[in-house]
Parts: C-alpha cells; structure tokens; sequence
C-alpha cells in the first residue's frame, strides 16, 4: 500500500478547515492526470484510514483541518500504455481550495526531490504545500476513468503533504489583561502631561 500523504499539524488554537476541491498532476510533455471530469486521465485521491477512493465520480471535498490527521494518496493511470518508465522528467501538482486558494508544488523524478511549495492565510490558519511526489509503480489499481484495476497494469502513484497551522489566539482573560494594561500605560502619559516643570532659584 503507498504510504501515507498528507499531514496537518497546530501550533495552538482551533481552525475553519479549508477543503480541497480539485487536484491535478501534469507534465511538461502534455501529460494531464486530474480529478475534473473531462477528457484527461483521472486523477483519484484516497484518505490513509480508508481503502476506499475519495473520488470516483471525480468530483471531491477533503477537508484540511488544523485538527485534522493524515490524508491523500494520488493514483493515476499509467502512461504512456506499454511503458515501464516515467512519462516526463518532472510533475506538478496544483490543488484547488474551496476558497479560491491553489498550491503547487514541483516533483523531478531523478532526484526524487520536491521543490517550490507555496502557501496562503486563511483566517488565522497558514496551509502550505510541504511535499509531493509522484512516480511510476508496479500496481494496477486504477484505469482511465475508474478507481478500478483495467488499462495498463503501471499505474502512477505519490503523495502530497498539506500543513495547517494555527497561529496562537490569546484567552479571554488575556485580552482583559493587555486593554487594562493600555489603559494604564495611556493614564501613565496623561499624568506627565499634566505635570509642570518648577524652576527654583537659590
């Protein structure tokens, strides 16, 4: 089984979680995998506690919480049919947000190095694209547009990490604590104000 993708940790505090929409993997030969429904290879996502596809009418919601565990496998059909290596030298993955948002990040096979992740603010949450990889295997486990075994038997496979952190949001209390302490800080400078200077003379 792949191993396990995408992993969402918090420094502190609770988030909104942002939900993944859409993914797609391409590369610089013209190869598309995507989760759209339309005339590329499909592009299916799997949760780690499930062996069940997220996805297999192409049409996907994953939440990405702060307090959230691990997520998504990629499975893609093989390509080019009757090859046993990869169809291009690199891949990028693009994910979509329901907000709009998209990170991407570069995959180069050589290597087996992730470059370029980027990232975006979602209230008082961060999520940033910390690790992708995607790789010819030697499993059949999807085909064209089905999360079934068919087509060619070397499928693609990888992962993607997404982190989420939280950015620490000060108690009620402690709120209460620094507006009193303004509040003294400005009565503080009014009070020299007021003061006058007193020259005495001897």
């Amino acid at each position: 089984m792949l191993a396990a993708a995408v992993s969402v940790a918090a420094l502190s505090g609770t988030a909104q979680a942002a939900t993944i929409v859409g993914a797609t993997v391409t590369g610089p030969s013209g190869t598309v995998w995507t989760t759209d429904a339309n005339n590329y290879y499909a592009l299916f996502l799997q949760g780690s506690n499930t062996t069940t596809y997220v996805n297999p009418g192409r049409t996907i919601a994953l939440p990405v919480s702060a307090t959230g565990g691990m997520m998504q496998l990629l499975v893609g059909e093989g390509y080019r049919a009757g090859e046993t290596i990869n169809s291009d030298a690199t891949y990028n993955l693009a994910l979509r947000f329901d907000g709009g948002q998209t990170l991407t990040g570069l995959y180069t096979v050589a290597t087996n190095s992730f470059l370029g992740g980027n990232a975006f603010t979602e209230g008082s949450t961060t999520y940033s694209l910390t690790n992708f990889f995607y790789n010819r295997g030697r499993a059949d486990l999807v085909q064209g547009y089905t999360a079934t075994p068919g087509g060619d038997p070397l499928d693609y496979n990888g992962s993607f990490t997404v982190s989420a952190v939280t950015a620490a949001v000060p108690e009620t209390a402690t709120w209460a604590m620094m507006l009193a302490g303004f509040a003294m800080i400005g009565a503080g400078v009014r009070s020299r104000k007021n003061q006058s200077v007193r020259v005495t003379y001897a």
